[in-house]
């Protein structure tokens, strides 16, 4: 795919806030969890297809606010703040194999991103609530720091604009910020998308959606 080509597709994958988007230049300096250090900024102005070549595949990348001035998003995910000690392989391979909406990304500080996909725009709250239920059903519930959309509702009128989230392919081919294919192998941003269209699913098949869990130990008693 051309370059124009990939930015329209990641504004339509990625179609969040229109009116603002964040961008985040790490620093190089590395915590002591692990973490790349950087720093955040705000962009008050339209993002569109134009911004995400500009910006995103040519630029260091930008971040996009899930919810919008509906409050509805057809993207959310999971922050998983683990730097030390965290498999990003398992972790796709066990998504791959429970067959859920999700794709896991590598994140610009080092840790993972496993974002979920819909065909049309859904409350923000039953994002937040299906994420919230995925992370504890692939036992990762204490392993995130939070969920986005990270709000429910925001209100135009009075300027809310809720947090955003830093988007996988910065830089294009040459990204460090990579989709996890169902063996944990890197995705070419072609193949992302693809794999997006695949798995995206609409606001019923999100709500019936669920993890299946047993309560019958291996080795336990009848």
């Amino acid at each position: 795919m051309e370059d124009r080509d990939l930015a329209e597709a990641l504004n339509d994958i990625f179609a969040g806030l229109k009116r603002c988007y964040g961008k985040y230049v790490l620093s190089g300096v590395i915590r002591q969890d692990g973490k790349l250090e950087g720093r955040g900024t705000l962009c008050r102005e339209e993002l569109n297809s134009h911004v995400w070549l500009k910006e995103h595949l040519k630029g260091e990348g930008i971040g996009v606010i899930p919810i919008n001035d509906e409050c509805k998003c057809n993207f959310g995910a999971i922050d998983i703040d683990l730097y030390n000690g965290f498999d990003p392989i398992a972790l796709a391979k066990k998504i791959a194999d429970l067959q859920l909406p999700l794709i896991l990304c590598r994140s610009k500080s080092g840790g993972a991103h496993v974002f979920c996909f819909t065909r049309e725009h859904v409350p923000a709250q039953l994002m937040i609530d299906k994420l919230r239920e995925f992370a504890s059903g692939l036992g990762i519930g204490n392993l995130y720091d939070k969920v986005f959309p990270s709000q429910s509702f925001i209100n135009k009128e009075r300027g809310d604009i809720g947090n955003w989230i830093n988007i996988p392919y910065a830089k294009g081919a040459e990204t460090k910020r990579y989709a996890y294919g169902n063996h944990g192998e890197p995705l070419l941003i072609e193949e992302f998308i693809k794999k997006v269209r695949l798995v995206s699913v609409t606001e019923e098949e999100l709500r019936n959606t669920f993890i299946k869990t047993t309560d019958v130990l291996v080795d336990g008693p009848p």
